[in-house]
């Protein structure tokens, strides 16, 4: 539990949620089945219906755009059709010839050159005539003679040519005067005589039926095509124009905006029924385009999608309920499991209790007798050592020495078990290297001398070492104890002690008896001794086993090679050891893995960051106390504890110490609430992390102007 401001943050009732759900969960497969299946479903549906609903409008949006494009085309295909026309009938017009018959009234003289210019104009052409200045027809091909000497002054076409100083006019659409002629729209130019002046009009009208000839193109793309006027009135479509012509659409919204120039795209009602609809203006012209397209040809379009899908998730879900049962029975058969394991765990706890229990009181109960022994043993030998025989002396050195080994094997079965409980724990502290390795040499000359064994030792620097003093001995005094036991007069044990960049190696050699090839798998079992035949050296067989539980307890390895009648040697390997502590501004860091180290060391260097690197919660808390960093990089799992630790220190330091935590736990917000400023999820991001060093040294620059 941690406390922070009076609230209390429990983290143990978390679990209890899927230790209740469990058993619910296993009392029925297929209602735990059906339940997996219809959290299943729901999104399924969703994302289904939301899939359809991308498609369709995604379909919706490319058809708008090609409707739009095409109108655009269509718009620029009817103007080239119209200035085709329009160029035609001005190179006609400019013949002297006919601006000579014009001018005379001839209406025969005109006709002879309307016959050929008709024959070479496109089929949508109706007729080709000739109006005088002042609006009477003078000829009409095809002939049409109750026509003729009639008045066409009214005439929108004939009002917009002669208007100003006559130009080309394209008119509105019309109904003419010939009988039984459908609807038409006139395109007339100016005849000029050789002085520029206009003496006459020629003109063509078109066949609005003929004109929807136009958009057969079109047509075998989208539903329909729409040319209306400049009133909205209807030109010609490409579905055919039939007895709609002239029919006033101005009123649907989009031929309205239309007219007002706007550029139309969207699905809406068209003259009473939903369409695609896409709107363009014909250039030079003031006619309007309207293509539509009907949005039930998209919808079929999408079906095949929409009927995959649901065949899919159709098959899914039932995947998904025959695997949802499989799932429920396993779940019934790991609740069974559960229960069954948790009992066996309160069976094994119960018995860990009682052992521990056990050995407790044995620790109690043989070292009472124990001390009584040695103690009295020692005080008989000093009172009555002058006074008694050498045989009875030698029978007071038996029971003291005998004690001893006792006692011995007491400690060390006491150790093996805590180790192997978890109730160990280091504490670390910074020694240096030399202190470290001549309390254990000095404590193991004697045993050598008696033998007659030579020790060498090897230390290659005095770097101050940041480790539990006290487990480090133990395990270097097993190591060398065993290596002068099994060597014989005359050998030697050799001890080297160097450090391999934040690294901590210990070597111990002999030129003992070795350990032979079949029995070397032995070594570091409990109660095994490998060389009990060969050697009558003695031993409880938990030395090494003891020894490589302390190894691994620091994070290390430990390795030998031993050739039988050779020697032996032992290597152990304890990482991120080095304590060189830094004093002043630096970043410290609390990490144990070294690779991280390395990895965030190199960042804050680039930063123009010193860096002082601790791997436990103790180290973390002295360098604190010791002098305050300017910043602090947290992983939360560390070997004697937790980061919270440490941020708890850094957030109530004065001022404060800026907190980033660097860890593989999932960022939760927690250590935000506990005042770090940022949570970092191993892989590390570099980025971030420089970013965040990068304010830690924006934030010293003022401090060092200011001093």
């Amino acid at each position: 539990m941690w406390v922070d401001s009076g609230r209390k943050l429990w983290a143990r009732p978390r679990a209890a949620a899927p230790t209740r759900l469990l058993p619910r969960l296993a009392e029925s497969p297929w209602r735990t089945a059906v339940l997996v299946t219809l959290l299943v479903a729901l999104p399924l549906l969703v994302l289904d219906t939301v899939s359809t609903a991308a498609a369709r409008d995604g379909l919706r949006a490319r058809t708008l755009s090609n409707q739009h494009r095409a109108a655009d085309q269509a718009g620029m295909f009817v103007a080239s059709e119209i200035d085709q026309l329009r160029n035609g009938l001005v190179t006609a017009a400019a013949d002297p010839g006919l601006a000579a018959a014009v001018g005379s009234g001839h209406g025969s003289v005109i006709e002879r050159y309307l016959v050929p210019f008709r024959a070479l104009m496109p089929k949508e052409v109706m007729r080709v005539f000739v109006l005088d200045r002042s609006g009477t027809n003078l000829a009409i091909e095809p002939p049409a003679p109750d026509t003729l000497g009639k008045d066409f002054s009214g005439r929108d076409y004939f009002k917009g040519v002669s208007r100003g100083s006559w130009q080309p006019y394209v008119s509105e659409a019309f109904v003419t005067v010939l009988q039984g002629a459908p609807p038409s729209v006139a395109i007339v130019v100016p005849v000029r005589d050789p002085t520029g002046a206009p003496v006459g009009v020629l003109g063509v009208a078109l066949d609005l039926g003929a004109a929807s000839d136009w958009f057969a193109r079109l047509r075998a793309a989208f539903t329909d095509v729409y040319l209306v006027d400049d009133r909205g009135r209807l030109i010609t479509r490409a579905s055919g124009i039939g007895d709609d012509a002239l029919l006033d659409l101005s009123a649907d919204p989009t031929i309205a905006a239309s007219l007002r120039g706007e550029s139309v795209a969207r699905e809406t009602n068209f003259l009473g029924s939903r369409r695609l609809v896409a709107s363009a203006t014909v250039p030079g012209v003031a006619w309007h385009l309207v293509v539509t397209d009907d949005p039930a040809e998209l919808d079929a379009a999408v079906l095949p999608l929409i009927t995959g899908l649901g065949s899919v998730s159709l098959a899914f879900l039932a995947l998904t309920l025959g695997a949802a049962v499989l799932l429920a029975r396993g779940f019934r058969r790991l609740a069974r499991h559960r229960a069954a394991l948790a009992v066996a765990n309160t069976e094994l706890a119960a018995a860990s209790q009682a052992k521990s229990e056990f050995l407790a009181s044995m620790s109690h109960e043989l070292r009472t007798p124990l001390n009584a022994i040695l103690g009295f043993s020692e005080l008989l030998d000093e009172q009555l050592g002058a006074q008694i025989a050498e045989r009875q002396r030698k029978y007071l050195r038996n029971i003291h020495e005998a004690g001893d080994h006792l006692l011995a094997l007491v400690n060390d079965i006491l150790d093996l078990s805590k180790v192997e409980a978890g109730r160990v724990e280091l504490r670390p502290e910074l020694i240096a290297l030399t202190t470290l390795v001549e309390a254990v040499s000095s404590a193991i000359q004697p045993a050598a001398d008696a033998r007659g064994v030579t020790i060498a030792v090897g230390v290659s620097d005095n770097t101050p070492l940041w480790l539990d003093p006290g487990r480090v001995r133990q395990i270097l005094l097993n190591l060398m104890s065993n290596a002068v036991k099994f060597t014989p007069p005359r050998g030697t044990v050799d001890l080297e002690a160097r450090l391999d960049g934040r690294d901590l190696v210990l070597r111990v050699a002999d030129t003992g008896i070795g350990i032979p090839a079949d029995q070397q798998d032995r070594v570091f079992r409990i109660f095994e001794r490998p060389n009990e035949g060969r050697s009558d050296a003695g031993g409880t067989g938990l030395g090494l086993a003891l020894t490589k539980r302390l190894v691994e307890l620091h994070g290390g390895t430990i390795e030998f090679t031993s050739v039988a009648d050779e020697g032996t040697t032992f290597t152990v390997w304890l990482p991120n050891v080095s304590g060189v502590v830094l004093a002043g501004e630096r970043l410290l860091i609390v990490e144990d893995e070294r690779r991280d180290v390395e990895l965030i060391v190199a960042i804050a260097a680039g930063n123009g960051l010193r860096s002082e690197v601790v791997t436990t919660v103790a180290a973390a808390a002295a360098s604190i106390a010791a002098d305050p960093p300017i910043g602090i990089v947290l992983d939360l799992r560390l070997p004697d504890g937790r980061g919270e630790v440490v941020l708890q220190l850094a957030r109530t330091a004065s001022p404060p110490i800026p907190v980033i935590v660097v860890s593989v736990e999932d960022d939760d917000g927690r250590v935000r609430a506990l005042g770090a400023d940022d949570h970092i999820t191993k892989p590390i991001d570099r980025t971030r992390l420089s970013g965040w060093m990068a304010l830690i040294g924006a934030r010293r620059q003022p401090a060092e102007r200011s001093a």
